[in-house]
């Protein structure tokens, strides 16, 4: 499957959803992990670090369930997300995306130790069942 997904946990004990995208993602894995991390989902909420392989891509019918994840939900935060991506013309390209959308919770690094150290610095200060919770 070119999305997987698993839950880890920072050395601060908060847990994360870890998403590794290889090939070409579809549309049904996409909305598969909807169901995951997705308005209302078990995940919903919980910080984010997105491994993109080089050489992967996405359908445009993924885009479409990726870009539209959040809708629905009644949250009052949105997850902090670290997408980690080498490739320069992906990375370009999202960056863009990311600066015209104004997002202050979406970091590109290109490592996944840089996303680890990010994120730990992100949500070290809140509660270890901060995302067990609609905060």
């Amino acid at each position: 499957m070119p999305i997987t997904w698993e839950i880890r946990k920072l050395p601060t004990g908060h847990e994360y959803v870890y998403i590794l995208t290889s090939g070409l993602a579809t549309g049904e894995e996409a909305f598969a992990l909807r169901k995951v991390v997705g308005a209302n989902a078990p995940h919903e909420g919980k910080p984010i670090i997105s491994f993109i392989v080089p050489g992967a891509s996405f359908s445009p019918e993924a885009r479409r369930n990726l870009g539209t994840i959040g809708e629905g939900s009644t949250r009052k935060t949105t997850p902090k997300t670290a997408i980690v991506v080498s490739n320069t013309a992906v990375r370009v390209t999202l960056g863009f995306v990311l600066r015209v959308s104004r997002s202050t919770f979406v970091r590109l690094v290109g490592t996944e130790a840089e996303a680890l150290s990010w994120l730990e610095n992100e949500v070290k200060h809140l509660p270890l069942d901060f995302y067990k919770s609609d905060t």
